[in-house]
């Protein structure tokens, strides 16, 4: 098998290439023994035109310049870096102490007899080497999702792998019945995709990704799958939530039932990095982020997908107490609508019955 090699594109290392490495049936890329000379060229190359006070953010950085560093570096890996010629994927992620890190995607791909499968690992220095697990198992993606995924995602602002790792990496992730399987729903833009699975002891196995039109049945149902990206092995469902997973799975039924037609989403942006690092900075401000502003991790577990908060914005809780006084009348009405969304449950609900339902819709993970 001829291995693939690259050009390096940075001005500061120059006639290096990028190369694939192989053994047996695996192959990786880029080469492991190459990513601290990458990754030391790019985080020049990210940091050189950069204010000092975005350069230097750290643990102790107050989180309105967590965030503006945040936006920054998903600039430089998401949009200025997108389609590099080199292959060369970067991505933006967050250290235990929110601070963004310019990281370097290695696809680890091993050749099957019936297709090849492929997993995905974040090099942003020697102390940040990430494998990204989904509430616990590895996360493995066969070569027809990425396939489908290219031919039936609408509206990819960037490269076709780099927008399938934006979308899956950096969403909230929830479990819904479609087409009489199971999937994983993730939003791109005002759609969203679903990706079945199969499920084993320590992984996910991703099989397909189907956009909107190739979904017939699509239902909301209790105990809920709300799923957590994180980094590490070990994991322990959170018992409070910072994000409404009932809510997100009520709005894809409503939208896949909906039947709309989606509007073409445009975007351009300048990929001169030195011309518009800074604009990050002005722009949170004038959209009303200030010193007062949080950033929290989803579920405040440490992994790809982060929330900030506005001064004034109150980061809501979502436990199984909340949930039951703020949505009793449209947890009712959802349920006589759909009398198989939790079959056991008598009707009519009381707030106690509705406290149980949340509780397993916050704990269940499985």
């Amino acid at each position: 098998m001829k291995r693939k090699h690259y050009n390096f594109d940075s001005k500061h290392l120059g006639n290096f290439k990028v190369e694939e490495e192989s053994w047996g049936n695996v192959t990786l890329f880029p080469r492991t023994s190459q990513l601290p000379i990458l990754h030391k060229a790019l985080e020049k190359e990210f940091s050189a035109p950069l204010s000092q006070l975005v350069s230097r953010v750290n643990g102790l950085s107050e989180d309105f310049w967590k965030i503006v560093r945040r936006a920054t570096a998903f600039g430089f890996c998401h949009y200025i870096n997108s389609g590099r010629p080199d292959k060369l994927r970067l991505f933006c992620l967050l250290d235990s102490n929110k601070v963004a890190k310019i990281t370097i995607v290695q696809q680890m791909t091993e050749h099957r007899r019936f297709g090849a499968i492929h997993r995905f690992r974040f090099y942003g220095g020697e102390d940040f080497f990430q494998e990204i697990r989904l509430s616990g198992k590895r996360l493995i993606f066969t070569d027809h999702v990425l396939q489908r995924f290219q031919q039936r995602a609408h509206d990819l602002l960037v490269e076709e792998l780099g927008a399938f790792l934006n979308i899956f990496f950096n969403s909230c992730v929830v479990g819904m019945e479609v087409n009489r399987g199971q999937a994983l729903i993730l939003p791109n833009h005002d759609e969203f995709l679903a990706f079945t699975y199969k499920e084993r002891r320590t992984a996910y196995i991703l099989t397909t990704c189907l956009a909107k039109d190739y979904v017939h049945d699509l239902k909301t149902r209790l105990p809920a799958k709300a799923l957590n990206l994180h980094y590490g092995e070990s994991f322990q469902p959170p018992q409070v939530r910072n994000w409404n997973p009932l809510a997100d799975m009520v709005r894809y039924e409503a939208d896949w039932r909906d039947k709309k037609r989606l509007e073409p989403v445009g975007f351009s942006y300048d990929k001169d990095w030195p011309e518009i690092c800074n604009n990050f900075q002005p722009a949170l401000r004038a959209a009303g982020y200030n010193s007062d502003s949080k950033l929290y991790f989803i579920d405040d577990i440490p992994g790809p997908h982060t929330l900030a908060t506005k001064p004034g914005q109150t980061l809501l809780k979502f436990d199984a107490a909340y949930l039951a006084g703020e949505y009793f009348e449209e947890t009712c009405e959802l349920m006589a609508k759909n009398l198989r969304f939790h079959p056991k449950y008598p009707r009519p609900l009381t707030k106690n019955d509705v406290g149980k339902l949340f509780t397993l819709l916050i704990a269940h993970d499985n």
